[in-house]
């Protein structure tokens, strides 16, 4: 029987009993060493709390504020950045994702929505601070991870408050919403999980070595999963769609190596199945879905995907919105409406949302964005800033999928996969839902992205990163195509040839007779050339109200009342998209006579059409 080596146990011992009394200075010197990173998880953190819908706009658009205004001063302080500057802006990626951010910026100063402008900037600061941090400050492979672990972290804790929330106030039959979600709406959520889904899930996949670590990672990918499924957002379950299949393809094909080929045999092939993570997340949410009672109403939900080309209220509105922006930009292709153009002057060319008058007093909402992001920046920024944007997302995917194929160590791998499925997953997202439009998930798109290019870096010190000369041709060849494409369809839908026209008519909502002191109330409707009703709010303009003799050689007297007031009457109860425009005013007292009100309107087309309605105002 071996004996024990008194002194070999006495050395470990002494061993444990320093670990414990280091292990508070061990602590904070690690929180020293990743302060940058931990200090972008904070500004990602203020950005996703500015989208918290129970705090006023006023404080939510200093939060944003606040954190660029960290980032740039951690940026400004910053001794030891990942490598030299001159290197770093050489990167083409780099240097084009920095000067498309430059010129979106720069053009803030030519454009006249100063009253709405503020908030894109913001926002607009907010991506680029987040990538140039974690692409830039961020200088070890440990502190990129920290940021990875972190933003998982975060969006796991808005997850299970989301889910127990939702549980208690809505009830299985809906969905979350701006009362429920943390962060707003269902949309916003759920792109938000989408974007985080494939980040998450890639770390059960990996070699851990650490059992916290891999608690961490199976628990937050179930609690992730669940939440994106629940969340019953059509665009972001696409987005997250995408994004697992891109993680599965690149890692089967650049994970499964001549070694891993050599160690897998018929013996240990139902093991490493039974083993497997992805089995084991799947299995749990199909238990808690289907034991839940959540599967009929996510099959009636998923089934829907297949009809988003059909009249139905959220996505004939969505359509029209689309039509809008491309319309917009037929209009000024070159450099656009100016950043907030959209938000502002949508109603011109889709009859929805607000009219910009009712914007710049009280801000927007969903009802005014297009609910895609590429078409709405297109509008604003033109082919210029829209093709500076699809340049800058394609290089930058072009390199890290170079990078992935010259990476030698299992970390830069798994590392670049897991951005580059994240960044693809949120790219076809956009194009059904608002996400890019708030700070939190565009900071965190961008702080991936810079993740990526610190992932490129790595690979780049032991072996040259360069893209071929084919490639940046087929980039903007594809640049090109899109664009022209776009400015086409916008001509082509402003053509009306073939399109009949509609019918426009006021009407009184209130009954008559009419006495001097009474209030009328006057509503615009419109009817397209199919005899379909559309909303008439906001592209409905009043005349003001007249009293009208019809004697000749009668001149027009204005109705003198204070009383008077423009309404937005909601269209339905399923569609708050849409709106019928009003008009109400209170009669003058004493005064009788035949009042005229008009009012003219633009249809999708540009054609206008004039409406007026005459009453007669009688003695008591």
């Amino acid at each position: 029987m071996n004996k024990i080596d008194p002194w070999h146990q006495r050395e470990v011992e002494r061993r444990k009993f320093d670990k414990t009394n280091l292990r508070k200075t061990d602590f904070l010197n690690e929180v020293k060493e990743r302060l940058n990173s931990i200090i972008l998880l904070i500004c990602i953190s203020i950005f996703l709390t500015s989208e918290v819908p129970s705090i006023s706009s006023y404080v939510r658009l200093w939060l944003s504020i606040l954190g660029v205004i960290i980032l740039f001063v951690l940026t400004l302080i910053n001794k030891n950045y990942s490598e030299n500057f001159l290197y770093y802006i050489k990167r083409p990626s780099n240097a084009i994702i920095l000067c498309c951010f430059l010129y979106y910026i720069c053009t803030v100063f030519f454009y006249k929505n100063q009253n709405v402008v503020i908030g894109e900037v913001i926002r607009l600061f907010s991506g680029i601070m987040s990538f140039f941090v974690s692409s830039y400050v961020l200088k070890a492979k440990r502190d990129v991870e920290i940021f990875v672990y972190g933003t998982i972290l975060i969006c796991s804790a808005i997850s299970v408050y989301d889910v127990s929330n939702y549980s208690r106030k809505v009830g299985i039959d809906s969905h979350f919403s701006a009362d429920v979600s943390l962060i707003g709406t269902h949309e916003s959520i759920g792109s938000l999980l989408a974007l985080v889904l494939p980040l998450s899930l890639i770390l059960c996949f990996r070699n851990l070595s650490s059992g916290k670590i891999k608690l961490f990672a199976y628990s937050t990918s179930i609690i992730i999963s669940f939440a994106w499924i629940m969340v019953r957002c059509r665009s972001a379950w696409l987005g997250g769609i995408v994004g697992l299949i891109v993680t599965a393809i690149l890692m089967m094909k650049f994970t499964g190596g001549k070694e891993a080929k050599q160690r897998t045999n018929r013996k240990n092939i139902v093991s490493q199945v039974v083993g497997s993570p992805l089995l084991w997340i799947v299995g749990g949410i199909i238990v808690i879905a289907t034991f839940g009672g959540l599967g009929p109403a996510l099959v009636g939900r998923a089934s829907s995907l297949g009809s988003i080309l059909e009249d139905s209220s959220s996505l004939d509105g969505r359509v029209i919105m689309w039509q809008g922006a491309l319309r917009m930009l037929s209009e000024k292709p070159i450099f656009g409406w100016g950043l907030g153009g959209y938000l502002l002057l949508q109603g011109r060319w889709t009859n929805l949302g607000d009219s910009p008058e009712q914007v710049i007093l009280y801000g927007t909402g969903h009802q005014n964005i297009a609910h895609n992001y590429y078409v709405q920046w297109f509008a604003d920024t033109g082919v210029v800033g829209g093709g500076l944007l699809l340049l800058s997302v394609c290089v930058l995917l072009a390199f890290g999928l170079k990078a992935l194929r010259l990476a030698r160590q299992t970390e830069d791998r798994t590392l670049l996969i897991a951005c580059a499925a994240a960044l693809t997953g949120a790219l076809v997202e956009v194009n059904g839902s608002p996400a890019f439009q708030f700070c939190g998930v565009w900071a965190i798109f961008w702080a991936i992205a810079g993740a990526l290019m610190s992932g490129v870096r790595e690979v780049d010190h032991d072996t040259p990163v360069r893209l071929a000369p084919s490639t940046y041709a087929i980039i903007l060849v594809f640049v090109a195509s899109v664009c022209g494409s776009l400015v086409w369809y916008g001509n082509r839908l402003w053509d009306p040839r073939g399109a009949p026209r509609g019918i426009f008519q006021i009407v009184e909502e209130t009954k008559g007779p009419y006495y001097p002191g009474d209030r009328v109330r006057w509503r615009a409707l419109y009817r397209d050339g199919n005899g379909k009703e559309r909303g008439s709010h906001p592209a409905t303009k009043w005349v003001e109200p007249v009293w009208v003799d019809f004697k000749p050689k009668a001149e027009l007297r204005p109705v003198k009342t204070q009383e008077i007031s423009l309404l937005r009457a909601v269209f339905s109860t399923s569609d708050y998209l849409r709106g019928y425009s009003e008009l109400s005013l209170r009669l003058p007292a004493g005064e009788t006579g035949m009042v005229q009100i008009q009012a003219t309107f633009s249809d999708q087309f540009g054609r206008n059409y004039v409406g007026s309605r005459v009453i007669e105002v009688i003695k008591k």
